[in-house]
């Protein structure tokens, strides 16, 4: 079991740098013009002071992904496609676990944390979704990059 977890965690890393050059891609197309030491998707897709986009279309894609990346957390409530709300934040927060404290794999049981593990295909359900969202704004970052040489 301990081997489904090693692969696993190396999908929360992979995922989130994908979501980062994601944010790359758009600080480009945009116009943002933020340094690339600058970008990382949370603090692209969440900003709200001081952009200076002025194309609305991509405006509206940072709205959609920002509505995407801030839905709390709840495998009670269904989005789209039946995926459960929440996904991005989840893997997120695994992804700062195994960075800065332990790995996902390990009961962590003390006065600075308490983490009990997830079993592995919740971990990956949760993963592949968000996944498949990320894909998903890929094609479209995709359709605005064609559309602006057009």
């Amino acid at each position: 079991m301990l081997e489904a977890y090693y692969y696993i965690e190396n999908g929360v890393f992979r995922i989130i740098t994908a979501w980062d050059n994601l944010a790359q891609v758009y600080n480009i197309y945009s116009g943002l013009n933020k340094g690339i030491d600058e970008v990382y998707y949370a603090c692209i897709f969440e900003q709200k002071k001081g952009l200076a986009i002025t194309d609305t279309k991509f405006m509206k894609f940072r709205e959609n992904v920002e509505e995407y990346i801030k839905e709390e957390d709840n495998i009670n409530i269904t989005s789209r496609k039946g995926y459960w709300m929440g996904n991005n934040k989840y893997i997120r927060k695994l992804r700062n676990q195994m960075s800065h404290r332990n790995s996902i794999a390990k009961v962590s049981l003390s006065d600075y944390d308490m983490h009990i593990s997830d079993v592995p295909i919740f971990i990956l359900k949760r993963l592949v979704e968000d996944y498949e969202t990320l894909n998903y704004y890929y094609g479209q970052m995709l359709e605005l990059i064609k559309d602006y040489f057009s």
